[in-house]
């Protein structure tokens, strides 16, 4: 199965964490957004195991995703609208760009 490498910085890590506790309070009634969670879950974890290790505040990482890891993030990334701050919108597009290229 192909994996993807996502090149990814402690900054752009907060940003995703952030996101996902945003997630975290919403009612999921969609099935495909539970399996979504369910997959993203893990993902979470392992940003997060990242994110608290001792790293300068803008370190570039390389971090691994399996294609369906890939495609439900670049989902989960696609669910936000404009009403996040300034850096946190670039984050996310920056990634859902990335992430589609890749997936394609």
């Amino acid at each position: 199965m192909k994996k993807i490498n996502l090149k990814i910085n402690t900054l752009e890590i907060n940003v995703l964490l952030n996101l996902s506790s945003l997630e975290d309070n919403s009612v999921l009634q969609d099935t495909q957004r539970r399996v979504a969670r369910s997959i993203l879950l893990p993902v979470f974890k392992r940003l997060t195991g990242r994110s608290i290790n001792t790293h300068p505040a803008n370190y570039k990482m390389s971090f691994k995703l399996s294609y369906h890891e890939a495609y439900y993030l670049e989902m989960f990334l696609q669910d936000f609208n404009a009403n996040l701050g300034v850096y946190e919108w670039n984050v996310v597009l920056q990634l859902k760009n990335f992430l589609n290229k890749e997936l394609t």
